[in-house]
């Protein structure tokens, strides 16, 4: 436990420290809201399209 405030691992305890650049981290970040972001489109558009297929016979 001592590893996440510190970052060194106990005495004795063996463990390798596992170190991220920076443009990855930001580049998984990039993903993450970019999927998001398409998953909110695609979802709302079939989402919206099932609804007015529903509601089609009810139109003029």
């Amino acid at each position: 436990a001592r590893y996440y405030a510190t970052g060194e691992f106990n005495p004795g305890e063996k463990g390798t420290r596992i170190a991220f650049s920076w443009a990855k981290i930001i580049g998984m970040y990039g993903f993450w809201f970019g999927s998001f972001y398409a998953q909110y489109n695609v979802y709302s558009y079939l989402i919206s399209s099932i609804f007015k297929f529903l509601l089609y016979p009810f139109s003029s």
